[in-house]
């Protein structure tokens, strides 16, 4: 055989060579053999569009293998971790147990600054009262015990949305570790018969 020529379609039109020419076999096209038969097809150039959608949906499957393979080793982890559903309530409840421990730590820290604000702001009423102006160290302390209470109450919150983060993660865990059980059950079942 030869080194074959090459017949492609451009704009409507058969256009035989007998070499390869990628700029007129851009619509795609045959190699031939010496008695005119296609030996190879020559496959059209993509467009630039369909080249960005190849590249995403690889990009798509990349991603979703890496996921995947991230929920592969989280289950493995989960399995692991916990022998029985009560060990995974029990983390569970030790988990919300400390952070119950820092909301109610930080409730008594708040409430004391109240009673400290309380106390400063009597300070300054009694001043005023007095018809003396209120020194500027009270009212800079007045200001501080302010500020630690906000931040305690900013504390509270965040420790309170972690609570209920916890809980919605504990449930989604529980899920999960039921589905991954008896799938291990139903593989043992399906093993020993």
């Amino acid at each position: 055989g030869t080194a074959g020529a090459g017949g492609s379609i451009q704009n409507g039109n058969v256009f035989y060579s007998q070499s390869f020419d990628a700029a007129r076999c851009a619509a795609g096209g045959a190699e031939l053999n010496d008695r005119g038969m296609p030996v190879r097809e020559i496959e059209r150039r993509k467009t630039p569009e369909e080249l960005a959608a190849e590249k995403a949906a690889a990009a798509a499957a990349e991603e979703a293998e890496r996921l995947r393979l991230a929920q592969q080793q989280a289950d493995r982890v989960l399995l692991m971790s916990y022998a029985t559903e009560d060990d995974l309530r029990r983390s569970n409840q030790q988990e919300l147990e400390v952070i119950e421990s820092s909301i109610q730590t930080g409730r008594l820290q708040m409430a004391r600054q109240e009673r400290t604000l309380a106390d400063l702001l009597a300070a300054a009423a009694d001043a005023e009262r007095a018809g003396q102006a209120v020194p500027a160290e009270l009212a800079a302390r007045i200001d501080v015990v302010r500020a630690q209470i906000e931040e305690q109450r900013a504390f509270i919150t965040r420790k309170l949305a972690e609570q209920a983060q916890s809980n919605l993660e504990f449930t989604m865990r529980l899920i999960r570790y039921r589905e991954l059980r008896a799938r291990q059950d139903a593989l043992m079942r399906g093993e020993a018969s």
